[in-house]
């Protein structure tokens, strides 16, 4: 396990420490969920299926570094092929490191681990979880509708899960004028590890030159 920890609390040592560690963490899959969720949920399972095979595929998955979902993505990826990453965060609950990180990276600010998920990752997989979860979904959503980022697949795993969301963004917001239907179409919404992996395998063969790192 490499670990680092930010020498300091400013942005700048924290953004140093990243670009030392992360610059050939690449091609990444960024994996957003619960840190709640405990390791004999059928949840937990579906994350290390989809991370073991992305580890497979020759991905690096790229997490925050915390228990639960986070976990599973750490350890499938780190189980595998030792391409796994943790982009941790000091929190007052919650966030302990969990032990299977190649790459450990602590941070005091949530703009530089946010930074770090967007420009390493080449698609983000949402798995369920609660407002840290959302909130990254939506971060993501914003820099990828505004342009501020590329635009690569944002997947949410669990149909069931997010059909309430999804349904509020197509009829609410959409009927509103505040978001559009291409804008919506963003998001892809799927059930299995498979159909996670051939989304990004597909959008990841199809990358030109120069994108990334």
């Amino acid at each position: 396990m490499i670990i680092k920890k930010a020498g300091s609390t400013t942005l700048k040592d924290e953004l140093d420490d990243g670009y030392e560690l992360l610059s050939s963490a690449f091609p990444a899959v960024a994996i957003f969920g619960s840190a709640r969720i405990a390791d004999n949920s059928s949840l937990y399972k579906t994350t290390y299926e989809i991370c073991d095979k992305l580890s497979q595929n020759g991905f690096y998955v790229i997490s925050g570094g915390g228990p639960g979902l986070m976990e599973a993505a750490n350890k499938a990826s780190y189980l595998c092929a030792g391409k796994s990453v943790g982009l941790n965060i000091s929190l007052p609950c919650e966030q302990k490191p969990n032990k299977y990180q190649n790459i450990s990276i602590q941070f005091d600010n949530f703009f530089t681990r946010k930074y770090f998920f967007m420009i390493n990752a080449i698609s983000f997989v949402v798995m369920p979880g609660g407002f840290g979860t959302i909130d990254e979904l939506f971060d993501v959503l914003v820099m990828v509708q505004t342009s501020k980022a590329e635009k690569v697949p944002i997947i949410l795993v669990g149909r069931s899960f997010w059909e309430g969301l999804t349904k509020w963004l197509n009829t609410t917001l959409i009927k509103l004028g505040t978001v559009s239907k291409e804008e919506v179409e963003l998001l892809i919404t799927v059930d299995n590890p498979d159909e996670v992996v051939s989304v990004i395998n597909e959008f990841y063969m199809g990358l030109g030159e120069g994108y990334g790192f």
